[in-house]
Order: structure tokens, then C-alpha cells, then sequence
């Protein structure tokens, strides 16, 4: 692999079942072209949410973005204390396309 592998995504699946997604990408916020790579589009279905399934797709995104060389990975989200508990690292808020601000994560790899 190497950095220009970069836009790739990963699924959960359970039971036959696509249950999670999430997607790596060179960036998320027009805002921060000079980040990246970043954590996007984390998403899992509700009735697997508290299993472990969001914490196993981050995993696996900072596992990739690490072994492309990596030494560090960005996301954005509008939630309060979710990704602190993984260690995501609080940098800033930044404006977003709408017009509205979003939280910059950081997680060193």
C-alpha cells in the first residue's frame, strides 16, 4: 500500500447483514485542505450501536492509515465526549460548509 491509496471504505457486516460503515478519505472540511487523512462517514446501524462495532471501524481505519504511513488521522463531528473515549484528541472547531461549526478530532497513530 502506499498514500495513494487513500479513499477507501470499510463495512461491518454481521450475519449476512451490513450493520456499519465507515470511509478514509484525503479530506472532509474545505475549511482544512492542509489536514489529513481523515475518519468519514462513521456510521452503524442503531440496533448495533454499544457493541463495540463503531470502535472496531475506527480501528481499522487507523490500522490502514498507519500502514499507508501515517502518524495521525483527523475527523469532524458534532458530538460531545463520543470519540474521546477512543482517543480522539480535541484540535479545534472549524467552520463547515453550511455555515455551521464542526469539532476537529484528532488520534495520533
Amino acid at each position: 500500500m502506499s498514500k495513494t491509496d487513500i479513499g477507501q471504505t470499510f463495512v461491518a457486516i454481521y450475519q449476512n447483514k451490513l450493520i456499519g460503515t465507515v470511509a478514509l478519505w484525503r479530506n472532509d472540511l474545505c475549511a482544512r485542505q492542509d489536514l489529513y487523512p481523515w475518519m468519514a462517514c462513521l456510521y452503524v446501524k442503531e440496533e448495533y450501536r454499544h457493541f463495540g462495532v463503531g470502535t472496531l471501524l475506527q480501528n481499522k481505519t487507523m490500522e490502514v492509515a498507519k500502514q499507508l504511513g501515517y502518524s495521525h488521522i483527523y475527523l469532524i463531528t458534532q458530538h460531545d465526549n463520543l470519540y474521546e473515549k477512543n482517543g480522539w484528541i480535541f484540535v479545534e472547531e472549524a467552520p463547515h460548509g453550511d455555515g455551521t461549526m464542526t469539532k476537529i478530532y484528532k488520534h495520533l497513530l
